[in-house]
Protein backbone atom coordinates (compact mmCIF):
# COMPACT_ATOMS: atom_id res chain seq x y z
CA UNK A 1 0.00 0.00 0.00
CA UNK A 2 2.59 2.15 0.51
CA UNK A 3 4.44 1.73 -2.50
CA UNK A 4 0.81 2.36 -4.56
CA UNK A 5 0.34 5.46 -2.56
CA UNK A 6 4.29 6.47 -3.57
CA UNK A 7 3.54 5.97 -7.04
CA UNK A 8 0.26 7.86 -7.47
CA UNK A 9 1.89 10.81 -5.60
CA UNK A 10 4.80 10.80 -8.01
CA UNK A 11 2.27 11.29 -11.00
CA UNK A 12 0.58 13.74 -9.03
CA UNK A 13 3.33 16.22 -8.73
CA UNK A 14 4.36 15.00 -12.11
CA UNK A 15 0.77 15.65 -14.11
CA UNK A 16 0.47 19.00 -12.06
CA UNK A 17 4.46 19.70 -13.67
CA UNK A 18 2.69 19.44 -16.60
CA UNK A 19 -0.07 21.39 -16.49
CA UNK A 20 1.49 24.32 -14.93
CA UNK A 21 4.11 24.62 -17.51
CA UNK A 22 1.05 24.59 -20.09
CA UNK A 23 -0.23 28.20 -18.12
CA UNK A 24 3.03 29.56 -18.69
CA UNK A 25 3.43 32.74 -20.77
CA UNK A 26 5.20 32.28 -23.90
CA UNK A 27 8.88 32.62 -23.42
CA UNK A 28 11.24 32.47 -26.29
CA UNK A 29 13.41 29.20 -26.84
CA UNK A 30 16.62 28.86 -25.08
CA UNK A 31 17.92 27.33 -28.77
CA UNK A 32 16.21 28.69 -31.75
CA UNK A 33 14.95 32.02 -29.51
CA UNK A 34 11.41 31.50 -31.48
CA UNK A 35 8.54 32.21 -29.08
CA UNK A 36 7.08 28.81 -28.16
CA UNK A 37 3.46 29.96 -27.85
CA UNK A 38 1.91 27.15 -29.10
CA UNK A 39 4.54 24.70 -27.50
CA UNK A 40 3.19 22.40 -24.76
CA UNK A 41 6.16 20.18 -24.45
CA UNK A 42 8.27 22.08 -22.81
CA UNK A 43 8.01 25.31 -20.81
CA UNK A 44 11.48 26.72 -22.52
CA UNK A 45 12.10 24.91 -25.69
CA UNK A 46 9.80 24.99 -29.06
CA UNK A 47 8.68 21.72 -30.21
CA UNK A 48 10.83 21.52 -33.19
CA UNK A 49 14.38 22.19 -31.00
CA UNK A 50 12.29 19.53 -28.38
CA UNK A 51 11.82 17.08 -31.34
CA UNK A 52 15.66 17.27 -32.58
CA UNK A 53 17.20 16.52 -29.34
CA UNK A 54 18.96 13.12 -29.09
CA UNK A 55 16.67 10.62 -27.27
CA UNK A 56 18.05 7.35 -26.10
CA UNK A 57 15.59 4.92 -27.17
CA UNK A 58 15.80 1.41 -25.59
CA UNK A 59 18.08 2.07 -23.04
CA UNK A 60 19.24 -0.51 -20.44
CA UNK A 61 17.22 -0.42 -17.42
CA UNK A 62 20.80 -0.13 -15.17
CA UNK A 63 23.04 2.74 -17.31
CA UNK A 64 20.91 4.07 -19.77
CA UNK A 65 22.86 2.88 -22.82
CA UNK A 66 20.70 1.72 -25.72
CA UNK A 67 20.53 -2.43 -26.15
CA UNK A 68 18.83 -2.79 -29.29
CA UNK A 69 15.28 -4.22 -27.93
CA UNK A 70 12.50 -2.55 -26.59
CA UNK A 71 12.46 -4.44 -23.40
CA UNK A 72 11.71 -1.87 -19.90
CA UNK A 73 13.82 -4.48 -18.01
CA UNK A 74 16.57 -5.05 -20.66
CA UNK A 75 20.47 -4.90 -19.05
CA UNK A 76 23.26 -4.21 -21.34
CA UNK A 77 26.20 -6.97 -21.10
CA UNK A 78 28.49 -4.18 -19.96
CA UNK A 79 26.60 -4.31 -16.77
CA UNK A 80 25.48 -7.57 -16.41
CA UNK A 81 29.54 -8.19 -16.38
CA UNK A 82 30.54 -5.55 -13.84
CA UNK A 83 27.38 -4.67 -12.10
CA UNK A 84 27.64 -1.18 -11.01
CA UNK A 85 26.51 -0.01 -7.47
CA UNK A 86 23.61 1.62 -8.57
CA UNK A 87 20.53 0.00 -9.69
CA UNK A 88 18.16 1.87 -11.90
CA UNK A 89 19.01 5.13 -14.22
CA UNK A 90 16.47 7.72 -15.89
CA UNK A 91 19.08 9.61 -19.25
CA UNK A 92 16.87 10.50 -21.64
CA UNK A 93 19.23 12.12 -24.15
CA UNK A 94 22.87 11.06 -25.58
CA UNK A 95 25.51 13.42 -24.77
CA UNK A 96 25.22 14.73 -28.77
CA UNK A 97 24.67 17.98 -30.49
CA UNK A 98 22.55 20.21 -29.25
CA UNK A 99 22.36 19.09 -25.46
CA UNK A 100 26.51 19.08 -25.20
CA UNK A 101 26.48 22.26 -25.86
CA UNK A 102 24.06 23.33 -23.34
CA UNK A 103 25.56 20.96 -20.83
CA UNK A 104 29.36 22.97 -21.76
CA UNK A 105 27.62 26.26 -21.71
CA UNK A 106 25.87 25.55 -18.12
CA UNK A 107 29.20 24.29 -17.29
CA UNK A 108 31.57 26.79 -18.11
CA UNK A 109 29.78 29.90 -19.15
CA UNK A 110 27.34 29.74 -16.37
CA UNK A 111 24.42 29.84 -18.23
CA UNK A 112 22.03 28.78 -15.49
CA UNK A 113 18.54 28.91 -17.42
CA UNK A 114 19.79 25.34 -19.06
CA UNK A 115 20.01 23.81 -15.10
CA UNK A 116 15.81 24.06 -15.11
CA UNK A 117 15.79 22.65 -18.75
CA UNK A 118 17.77 19.51 -17.94
CA UNK A 119 15.36 19.48 -14.71
CA UNK A 120 12.70 19.83 -17.20
CA UNK A 121 13.46 16.98 -19.56
CA UNK A 122 14.15 14.44 -16.49
CA UNK A 123 11.07 14.95 -15.15
CA UNK A 124 9.42 14.42 -19.04
CA UNK A 125 11.48 10.91 -18.66
CA UNK A 126 9.81 10.50 -15.24
CA UNK A 127 6.29 11.10 -16.42
CA UNK A 128 5.35 7.44 -16.66
CA UNK A 129 7.41 6.10 -14.16
CA UNK A 130 4.93 3.53 -11.68
CA UNK A 131 7.32 2.75 -9.55
CA UNK A 132 7.88 5.10 -6.22
CA UNK A 133 9.70 7.56 -5.76
CA UNK A 134 13.22 8.14 -4.05
CA UNK A 135 13.56 9.33 -0.30
CA UNK A 136 15.73 11.56 -1.43
CA UNK A 137 17.67 13.47 -4.11
CA UNK A 138 22.06 13.85 -4.06
CA UNK A 139 23.56 15.79 -6.10
CA UNK A 140 27.12 14.71 -7.18
CA UNK A 141 29.05 17.17 -4.90
CA UNK A 142 32.14 19.25 -6.20
CA UNK A 143 35.24 19.40 -4.51
CA UNK A 144 35.60 22.65 -2.57
CA UNK A 145 38.29 24.25 -4.86
CA UNK A 146 36.16 23.77 -7.99
CA UNK A 147 32.92 25.08 -6.67
CA UNK A 148 34.92 28.13 -5.54
CA UNK A 149 36.32 28.37 -9.15
CA UNK A 150 33.04 28.15 -10.59
CA UNK A 151 30.95 29.41 -8.51
CA UNK A 152 28.19 26.63 -8.52
CA UNK A 153 27.15 23.53 -8.66
CA UNK A 154 25.40 22.25 -11.72
CA UNK A 155 24.53 18.83 -10.54
CA UNK A 156 22.84 20.81 -7.22
CA UNK A 157 20.70 23.60 -9.26
CA UNK A 158 19.24 20.73 -11.48
CA UNK A 159 18.74 18.45 -8.27
CA UNK A 160 16.65 22.04 -6.53
CA UNK A 161 14.53 22.29 -9.56
CA UNK A 162 13.86 18.55 -9.53
CA UNK A 163 12.83 18.52 -6.00
CA UNK A 164 10.72 21.63 -6.25
CA UNK A 165 8.66 20.19 -8.61
CA UNK A 166 8.57 16.40 -6.75
CA UNK A 167 8.49 17.66 -3.65
CA UNK A 168 11.90 16.04 -2.33
CA UNK A 169 14.67 16.64 -0.18
CA UNK A 170 18.03 17.95 -1.47
CA UNK A 171 20.50 16.14 0.45
CA UNK A 172 23.67 18.28 -0.09
CA UNK A 173 25.34 17.22 3.62
CA UNK A 174 25.49 13.69 3.81
CA UNK A 175 28.42 13.11 1.20
CA UNK A 176 31.21 15.20 0.01
CA UNK A 177 33.92 15.31 -2.39
CA UNK A 178 37.34 14.99 -0.59
CA UNK A 179 39.71 14.64 -3.27
CA UNK A 180 39.86 16.99 -6.05
CA UNK A 181 39.97 14.73 -8.76
CA UNK A 182 42.04 15.93 -12.11
CA UNK A 183 39.97 16.31 -15.32
CA UNK A 184 39.05 13.05 -16.76
CA UNK A 185 38.60 14.51 -20.53
CA UNK A 186 40.54 11.57 -22.48
CA UNK A 187 40.73 9.00 -19.62
CA UNK A 188 40.07 5.65 -20.73
CA UNK A 189 37.04 4.12 -18.10
CA UNK A 190 39.78 2.50 -16.02
CA UNK A 191 41.55 5.68 -15.45
CA UNK A 192 38.46 7.48 -14.33
CA UNK A 193 37.86 4.48 -12.18
CA UNK A 194 41.20 4.64 -10.55
CA UNK A 195 41.30 8.74 -10.93
CA UNK A 196 37.98 8.64 -8.55
CA UNK A 197 39.12 6.12 -5.91
CA UNK A 198 37.80 7.56 -2.51
CA UNK A 199 36.74 10.52 -3.72
CA UNK A 200 33.69 10.78 -1.91
CA UNK A 201 32.83 10.31 2.06
CA UNK A 202 30.05 10.27 3.82
CA UNK A 203 29.84 13.38 6.99
CA UNK A 204 27.02 11.68 8.82
CA UNK A 205 24.60 8.99 8.67
CA UNK A 206 22.24 8.76 5.69
CA UNK A 207 18.68 8.68 6.94
CA UNK A 208 17.60 7.22 3.67
CA UNK A 209 17.24 4.08 1.98
CA UNK A 210 16.55 5.04 -1.53
CA UNK A 211 18.02 7.75 -3.00
CA UNK A 212 18.14 9.22 -6.65
CA UNK A 213 21.73 10.92 -7.74
CA UNK A 214 21.06 13.82 -9.60
CA UNK A 215 23.98 15.00 -12.63
CA UNK A 216 23.94 16.77 -15.34
CA UNK A 217 25.97 14.13 -17.86
CA UNK A 218 27.40 10.76 -17.37
CA UNK A 219 30.20 9.52 -19.42
CA UNK A 220 31.39 6.40 -18.49
CA UNK A 221 29.30 5.73 -15.44
CA UNK A 222 32.59 5.92 -12.97
CA UNK A 223 31.77 9.41 -11.20
CA UNK A 224 28.54 7.79 -9.98
CA UNK A 225 29.29 4.59 -9.58
CA UNK A 226 32.17 5.37 -6.76
CA UNK A 227 29.31 7.80 -5.33
CA UNK A 228 26.84 5.12 -5.32
CA UNK A 229 29.68 2.74 -3.36
CA UNK A 230 30.38 5.15 -0.78
CA UNK A 231 26.06 5.13 -0.64
CA UNK A 232 25.83 1.77 -0.53
CA UNK A 233 29.13 1.23 1.85
CA UNK A 234 26.51 4.04 4.54
CA UNK A 235 23.54 1.74 4.13
CA UNK A 236 21.51 3.49 0.90
CA UNK A 237 19.73 0.02 0.10
CA UNK A 238 18.56 1.47 -3.48
CA UNK A 239 19.94 4.17 -5.25
CA UNK A 240 19.00 5.33 -9.14
CA UNK A 241 21.04 7.83 -11.51
CA UNK A 242 18.75 11.09 -12.63
CA UNK A 243 20.78 12.69 -15.26
CA UNK A 244 19.77 14.41 -18.86
CA UNK A 245 22.34 13.24 -20.69
CA UNK A 246 24.79 10.43 -20.98
CA UNK A 247 27.83 9.40 -23.63
CA UNK A 248 26.56 5.70 -25.63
Amino acid sequence: MIEADSSKQAMIYLNFKRYFCSLLPAQKCLLCDVYNDQNRGSALLCDACLADLPLITNPCRICSVPVGIFDRSAVCGECLQNTPFFHSSTIPFSYDFPIKNMIKSLKYNGNIAYSRLFSELILGALSSRISPLPDALIPVPLHSFRLMKRGFNQSELIAKALGRVVNLPIDTDSCKRITNTRHQTGFSKNERRKNLQGAFSVSRAIPWKHVAIVDDVVTTGATTNELSRTLADAGVETIEVWACARTV
